[in-house]
């Protein structure tokens, strides 16, 4: 059994399987579940070895109570907010990040609110269907948004009465896949084991989605992350519908949503067209969509929302701490390590959307908390801290990103998941932060970077 020491290294043996039993193109029942639940495996096996963790901790599901009100509340919102009841025959429909943002007092996502926008301007008809965070919905309002919940009631319902037997020839292969992952990882996914439940519900849920889309008949889908939704492009692609996916995040060969580089034949379950922030991710060449597909964007929130902040003043002593429910511990431990070393920063502990109820229950971050100069900040926009901080400190969020182009000096953690920013680092020489660094040495090779941000945004 081999270790396995980083982010990297998974996605090597990851590829290395993928290909010894071509994985990707394996098809059970009409469904290929590799392909459909590869981010699935890849964080399931992270956590198992201790290189991730849960990013989004679900602590109210360990409450019968609200487990109780959430289906509740899923039944009258698939009452009273159906999808069935979108105006059919729509030229787009957009299903927006599940994450809304508050951003002066309005909620949206902020991936697709811009093509929404410029769906009105141009009298596009287009319809909004979304899904559940977390088990809520906050109240982005859109007239023409409807809930996805309904479809989830339905495949709850189809998978009670359903039974999908599988061959001996298909559960001796995946007998032998898992085999393999527990050699090479040390990691019982449990593939052969789910290998009938994961088919089941792969294929309900494809047959929901068909059966939704063959009644709406949009023209187009835009969507924002496609491994939360493999189901409905595949259906998508089946009824000739075309699928396009609004950048929201960092495209790595280290991040297994988008570097297929063992991948030759078309990909059912990944979209026809990429909008992407600019050229520089574009060029990407693990990427599994051709060259002509992938279409420079730009990243419209940003653009329109940094310019209110071009005047603002860097303070060089505020430095600000990008937080991942993905690595929340470890680096709030390596930031711990240095902080006598910090005693002259204001250090603003920035908390992912997804850590701002469960953060008052961790350990962890109520040792962050005893230091004075340290706050944690689960309020304020990104855009507005980044805006006076003079460095930015993280691993892999797209926040880092984001911030550079606001004028911040990166630094980047040495901990699992920053092989994402692999060739942002190798190009810029940004400086990484180890437990055995002289943090002072860091934060002064930080400041004298100089990084184009047209390299990253395109306006």
């Amino acid at each position: 059994m081999k270790t396995i020491k980083n982010i990297k290294n998974l996605c090597e043996i990851i590829w290395q399987i993928e290909e010894q039993f071509d994985l990707l193109n394996w098809e059970v029942s009409g469904i290929k579940p590799w392909q459909a639940l590869r981010m699935e495996y890849y964080y399931k096996i992270a956590v198992a070895t201790g290189l991730l963790e849960h990013p989004h901790p679900d602590i109210a599901s360990k409450n019968w109570f609200n487990s109780f009100l959430y289906c509740l509340n899923l039944l009258k919102n698939a009452l009273l907010q159906n999808a069935f009841y979108l105006k059919k025959f729509p030229e787009a429909l957009i299903i927006p990040h599940p994450r809304v943002n508050c951003i002066k007092n309005e909620y949206y996502d902020i991936y697709t609110k811009y093509l929404i926008d410029s769906f009105r301007e141009n009298d596009v008809k287009f319809a909004v269907l979304e899904f559940p965070f977390m088990k809520k919905h906050l109240p982005a309002n859109y007239k023409e948004k409807k809930y996805a919940d309904c479809l989830l009631v339905l495949e709850f319902i189809i998978r009670m009465f359903s039974f999908r037997p599988l061959s001996k020839a298909e559960t001796e292969k995946a007998d032998v896949i898992n085999a393999e992952f527990i050699n090479l990882t040390g990691v019982d996914i449990k593939f052969n084991r789910d290998i009938r439940t994961i088919t089941k519900n792969l294929y309900i849920k494809y047959k929901v989605f068909k059966m939704f889309l063959q009644y709406l008949r949009p023209e187009k889908i835009y969507l924002v992350c496609n491994y939360r939704l493999p189901c409905l492009i595949k259906a998508a692609k089946e009824l000739n519908i075309k699928t396009v996916e609004i950048q929201h995040g960092v495209f790595s060969r280290y991040h297994l949503g988008y570097s297929y580089p063992m991948q030759s034949k078309e990909h059912e379950y990944f979209p026809d067209v990429l909008y992407t922030w600019g050229k520089y991710w574009s060029e990407q060449k693990f990427l599994p969509v051709p060259p002509e597909n992938r279409l420079v964007y730009g990243f419209k929130h940003f653009n329109n929302t940094k310019i209110h902040f071009q005047n603002s003043h860097k303070r060089t002593d505020q430095i600000l701490i990008i937080s991942q429910g993905a690595i929340s511990k470890k680096l709030a431990n390596l930031i711990i390590h240095h902080i006598n070393d910090l005693n002259r920063y204001k250090l603003i502990y920035k908390l992912h959307p997804g850590e701002y109820e469960a953060h008052r229950n961790q350990e962890i971050f109520k040792k962050l908390e005893k230091f004075n100069n340290i706050k944690l900040e689960t309020s304020k926009d990104l855009y507005n801290l980044a805006s006076t901080a003079f460095y930015i400190i993280g691993v892999f969020s797209t926040a880092i990103y984001e911030s550079i182009a606001l004028g911040c000096k990166p630094v980047i953690c040495d901990l699992p998941g920053a092989e994402y920013l692999d060739d942002l680092i190798c190009k810029y020489n940004i400086p990484l932060l180890q437990y055995d660094s002289s943090i002072s040495e860091v934060l002064a090779r930080a400041r004298d970077l100089n990084i184009n941000e047209n390299d990253l945004f395109e306006k």
